[in-house]
């Protein structure tokens, strides 16, 4: 004959005032590091975005500035006003892409 003995026990554990202050100030120290690691990934997406911006294709604002007027065409007859600020937009657009071409020549955008 067998005896089996089955003991059940309870174990409570009290932490020290010292490692409940520790426990209760982790929360902010948690945060403030989080704020850190956030801020060093998002300067470090600027960068990225700022150098794969150097690699884009220069855009073809004659190009562009062509098909703002051809939209302009259509609608010459039916909303004059609208046309026309179409029309000044595309000259505006042209007249950027020209200075834009121009700085980048005198090395000014890099």
């Amino acid at each position: 004959m067998s005896t089996a003995t089955t003991i059940h026990s309870t174990l409570e554990f009290t932490a020290s005032p010292k490692a409940q202050n520790a426990a209760s100030a982790q929360p902010s120290r948690l945060k403030a590091v989080g704020r850190v690691i956030w801020k060093a990934l998002e300067d470090m997406g600027r960068r990225r975005a700022a150098q794969q911006m150097r690699y884009l294709a220069p855009r073809d604002h004659a190009a562009e500035a062509e098909a703002v007027r051809t939209l302009a065409g259509r609608y010459r007859a039916t909303d004059p006003g609208f046309a026309n600020d179409l029309y000044a937009a595309a000259n505006r657009h042209e007249l950027q892409g020209h200075e834009l071409q121009g700085h980048e020549r005198q090395g000014g955008l890099a």
